[in-house]
């Protein structure tokens, strides 16, 4: 197996005391892969694999530190810089609370609040496309949930149900 040459930007102490100390898991590993590397001269695919991850994993890794340093482990490559911009900015959030307090409107189909709805409501007054699931989390972060009353048995009493009430 080909032998890997990190540059030395760091020390095996300085590399082995960012691994031991790192917050985030997934940048624990980063160091730990490159202090086996530099320090215990595993090979990629040994430190790779000691890691949990594939050997091409590892040569990526290697490859960005030779080039640009020690930064690129904790500094995540944004592939798609839009992906990272909020698509629902706060204004929108305390609108959408203030409209949580009154019944949906009628262009988005009236009702009660959903998840499919708050999409509707961004999608329509905002011009803002996300999908269900983020519709649904934003209603629980504005304090909402689906309450619904939970459903008794068929065979049971008024009796025995009211002796179950809290």
């Amino acid at each position: 197996m080909k032998t890997i040459n990190l540059k030395e930007y760091l020390s095996n102490e300085e590399l082995k005391y960012r691994y031991e100390n790192a917050i985030d898991k997934e940048i624990r590993k980063r160091w730990h892969f490159l202090w086996l590397v530099q320090a215990k001269n595993y090979n990629s695919k040994q430190a790779s694999i000691a890691v949990g991850h594939s050997k091409n994993w590892g040569q990526y890794w290697v490859n960005r530190y030779n080039e640009k340093g020690p930064s690129v482990i904790v500094i995540p490559k944004l592939r798609n810089p839009k992906w990272a911009q909020k698509k629902v900015i706060d204004q929108m959030k305390m609108d959408l609370l203030d409209r949580l307090q009154t019944r949906p409107p009628d262009e988005i189909g009236g009702g009660l609040w959903s998840g499919p709805k708050v999409v509707l409501f961004l999608k329509h007054f905002y011009n803002v496309s996300i999908c269900r699931t983020k519709g649904w989390l934003l209603l629980k972060e504005c304090g909402y949930s689906i309450t619904t009353i939970r459903p008794t048995h068929r065979k049971s009493s008024k009796e025995i149900q009211n002796f179950f009430k809290i």
